[in-house]
């Protein structure tokens, strides 16, 4: 009889039972594939807000005085990247966080390939696993959800797309990544559930809804 491994689970496992979340497996974790009604959450996402968990996307950090380089292996973009931008492709975003940390994003899966292209760098390598809970805001009313969240000033004309800004949303410390069309929340895994009922709870006068990767998918969104 063959072994089959044990799925990994997000720390919103627990709230994908209570609200009867539809879930896939994505290489090797079950994740929600969408909650209740995925057009309903189309919808949400051009008219209002949508709160998803992207917690088993790759998540790697590269530290030391060769992580510039180390990172330029990845994405030669990154050698010159200034503190607190990101670069990246629908597949993978680097993040840089000091001159010598910078936050690798990559596809669930991918992090053994990933790590295989920085082996031979001097740099120290963390790779976070599930270690680190990621959850992503999108849709047209996000900026609500985010405004009534942190008490930082987040305005668009201050922090644009590719910005990276180091901050607490009610009380939990993120690192916030912007893209385009999302708000990508990367936090300590133990205050994911904390996290997501408080967005959820701030954002129901703006009809925020969850959602899942049938909805946002991670590699069409990931690096833009």
């Amino acid at each position: 009889m063959k072994n089959i491994p044990l799925l990994k689970r997000t720390p919103l496992s627990g709230i994908y039972e209570r609200e009867g979340a539809s879930c896939t497996q994505e290489a090797g974790w079950l994740i929600a594939k969408y909650f209740k009604d995925p057009a309903v959450e189309r919808d949400a996402l051009d008219r209002g807000a949508l709160l998803a968990d992207w917690s088993h996307i790759g998540k790697i950090t590269l530290r030391g005085t060769g992580a510039a380089d180390a990172a330029g292996e990845i994405d030669s973009r990154a050698r010159s990247l200034p503190i607190l931008q990101a670069t990246g492709s629908g597949k993978i975003a680097l993040l840089r966080l000091t001159v010598d940390e910078f936050l690798v994003l990559c596809l669930p899966g991918k992090e053994k390939e990933t790590l295989r292209k920085v082996a031979n760098r001097d740099v120290s390598v963390l790779n976070h696993h599930g270690g680190l809970g990621c959850l992503v805001l999108g849709g047209a009313k996000r900026d609500l959800v985010l405004e009534r969240s942190c008490a930082m000033n987040l305005s668009r004309d201050l922090v644009g797309p590719g910005a990276v800004v180091q901050t607490s949303v009610h009380s939990i410390n993120c690192t916030l990544y912007r893209t385009t069309n999302l708000e990508v929340l990367l936090h300590e895994r133990d205050y994911s559930q904390s996290l997501f009922e408080a967005l959820m709870d701030v954002g129901e006068e703006v009809g925020l809804i969850p959602t899942g990767i049938e909805v946002i998918p991670v590699g069409f969104h990931i690096g833009k």
